[in-house]
């Protein structure tokens, strides 16, 4: 079981340019969070110390919390088209999925993952992610 912290910056840039109106920028920078528990299966190198294979994976599943913010797009009550940004601070089930390979003299490990979460606020987000890793 582990608890792969995801601590990161967001942020978006938009740039519009009407001849009437001139011209529009929107840039957000926010900080970002995700936080999942997940019970992985491991298979082959990294699975344990004891491991000598030389190609490994893993898969699992559990609940992850993630907050962060984003833009989102409606349309106001006089018909224009707007941009705010909103905040998701949710919970839902979690998955991930990786490879290893076993680099050296095989106890240690190149890791590359992608995860998965969809949550259940309002929102109904789903939230994808990747990332690389050496282990010791």
């Amino acid at each position: 079981m582990g608890v792969p912290l995801t601590i990161g910056i967001s942020g978006s840039y938009s740039s519009n340019y009407d001849s009437y109106y001139g011209s529009t920028t929107d840039n957000t920078l926010a900080l970002m969070a995700h936080i999942p528990v997940i019970l992985n299966f491991n298979f082959g190198a990294g699975s344990s110390k004891d491991n000598d294979q030389r190609f490994g994976f893993f898969v699992g599943g559990g609940l992850g919390y993630h907050y962060g913010k984003y833009n989102q797009d409606y349309v106001d009550d006089n018909g224009y088209d707007n941009t705010r940004q909103a905040t998701i601070n949710s919970v839902g089930p979690a998955g991930n999925i990786g490879i290893r390979f076993a680099v050296g003299r095989g106890t240690h490990n190149v890791e590359a993952k992608l995860r998965f979460m969809k949550a259940l606020d309002d929102s109904k987000a789903n939230i994808y992610g990747g990332g690389a890793a050496f282990n010791f």
